[in-house]
This record gives C-alpha cells, structure tokens and sequence, in this order.
C-alpha cells in the first residue's frame, strides 16, 4: 500500500529503495547498486526505466541474481508517484562522472517534491545538493553504502527523521521561495559598490537554480 508523504517508514517488511531513470552503461551503468541490493538482506528495488532500453541492455546485468529482491517496472511520468510513495529511500549510487559532476538531474527535485531521502555518491553535484538541503546521505564508497542501507534498514526511525528533513526543503526550495532569495540578491546589488561582479554570478546561480528545480 502507497504511504503519504511524511507517513511513518512500515518497519514490518523489507526497505524500499527506489532508482527512475536510465540503464545504459556506462552513465547509467546500475551494475553498483544492483550487487550492492543482493548483498543486503531485507532490502528490495524497485528500478523503474524505459522499456526499450531495458529490452535492449537486460543482458549486461543478466548475471546478477534479482530473485524477488528487484522489480523492474516500465512506468510514465504521470504514473511514477505510487513507487515514490512505496519508498523509504532514492538509491542512486553510479561513479561520480560526466555530467554528473556539474548537472543537477531531475529526478533529485523529483524525489524531494515526493518527501523521499536520497542514498548519493559523493562527488556529484546532486551530491552536493543533497548535502546542503539535508535531504538525504551522500557515502564515498560501495561499503559505506552498504553499511548505511544496513544501519538505516535497522533504525528505520532515521528515515523518518530524514523524511521531516526533505519536507522542510520543499518549502525552502519552492519556486517563490527561490524567486524571493534572488529578488533580495538584486536588490543588495543596487545597495553596494565593489561587489557587483560577485553578486551578478551569485544572482546567476540562484536563477538557474530555480530553473533546475521547475
């Protein structure tokens, strides 16, 4: 059954992680978290991505075991809501490469409109993100994450915990909320001498901030 956002994590089944978004190597190379998934006991995924591109990569994960600890879902955008509200945590843990590095996807927007924390590697700029709101934990390595999933997966209250957390970020990462921070940026412009440089690139990273996250 889905949970509400803010609802309280169900301690009585295994934990729910979640992954949207594609599966070819090597930017969305998944082999990490899949392994990671069957070394673990009482987690399962869910991994939602195209159909065509499942079909055509399906074979280059063919030799890790899914069991009944993965479920591999074909949903649309107007229809990936239950999975998020069926989730304890976003689980995204590819190398910290590539675009990666400096692009904030929108699944981690995404996740954060549907109250769910996020399990990242470091070395992103969602990574980043993530870090700076509280929305989630960001791990160095596939051990850490495995430790973490194995900790959380026992003191589900963190989760919940986190879950108040991303919530809290919602308001502050609203489109007005952003538009008013820029606004003061502009007006503090106007007031000062000197810094006008600084403060046009600091204006410039609130707007495009805003338009990552609408």
């Amino acid at each position: 059954m889905a949970r509400n956002v803010g609802a309280q994590p169900d301690e009585s089944g295994p934990l729910e992680l979640f992954y949207v978004g594609g599966v070819e190597p090597p930017y969305y190379d998944l082999r990490p978290l899949l392994e990671l998934v069957h070394n673990l006991d009482e987690v399962h995924l869910t991994l939602c991505c195209r159909k065509p591109e499942w079909d055509e990569h399906r074979e280059y994960y063919a030799d890790i075991p899914f069991g009944n600890k993965v479920s591999i879902v074909h949903a649309s955008s107007d229809k990936i809501g239950r999975y998020y509200r069926d989730a304890d945590l976003v689980a995204d843990l590819r190398n910290p490469e590539g675009y990666l590095r400096t692009a904030l996807p929108v699944k981690t927007v995404e996740a954060i409109g549907y109250g769910v924390p996020m399990i990242l590697r470091s070395g992103t700029s969602a990574a980043v993100f993530v870090d700076r709101e509280g929305t989630g934990w960001t791990v160095d390595s596939l051990e850490e994450a495995h430790s973490l999933i194995e900790d959380l997966r026992n003191q589900r209250s963190r989760i919940q915990e986190k879950r108040n957390q991303v919530i809290a970020a919602q308001r502050r990462n609203s489109w007005g909320a952003r538009a008013r921070q820029a606004a003061d940026t502009l007006r503090s412009i106007r007031c000062s001498n000197g810094r006008d440089g600084q403060k046009l690139k600091q204006t410039s990273g609130e707007m495009r901030d805003i338009r990552q996250l609408h």
